[in-house]
């Protein structure tokens, strides 16, 4: 059996949604309290039984596998290269440059990757490093134009 991710707003409120029948309930939530936490549920309407856990996020996050480039202006010579984008939601994503790359926090990048929805829709947008691990990095969008808000939109969509 799966386990259905519940994300919870930041009006504690969670939506859980019965993957059998498609009937939604909203409930209060205390993020602090439930986050992390597993519950079995079982469908008022249809008597599907299911399990949920709950998440905490500013907004929704997807794991991904796709592929992109980075563009970095820098006073000694410009750097770009080919990244490998992890995981993705409207307000950033993670991604994994592929070869040798050097990132500080603030940097400003541009970015482009290629969905794989239906279209191969291309994101290309502006970011900002905001974290950096051993082998990834964290940026967050500083620019999301209406067309990329969009196509972010529908394919982030649960």
């Amino acid at each position: 059996m799966s386990v259905q991710k519940v994300f919870i707003s930041g009006k504690s409120e969670a939506v859980i949604v019965c993957g059998k029948c498609g009937q939604s309930k909203t409930i209060e939530a205390d993020a602090a309290a439930i986050r992390g936490k597993t519950a079995q549920i079982r469908c008022k309407t249809c008597g599907h039984s299911f399990q949920v856990v709950f998440e905490a996020r500013a907004k929704y996050r997807k794991d991904t596998a796709l592929e992109g480039h980075y563009f970095k202006k820098r006073p000694d010579g410009d750097e770009f290269g080919q990244m490998a984008v992890y995981d993705l939601s409207l307000g950033g994503l993670r991604f994994e440059p592929i070869g040798k790359a050097s990132f500080e926090l603030g940097d400003v990048l541009t970015v482009d990757f290629q969905l794989d929805d239906a279209k191969k829709s291309i994101v290309r947008t502006g970011v900002i490093v905001r974290s950096i691990g051993e082998r990834d990095v964290g940026v967050e969008f500083a620019i999301l134009d209406e067309h990329a808000r969009k196509l972010l939109g529908f394919y982030l969509m649960p």
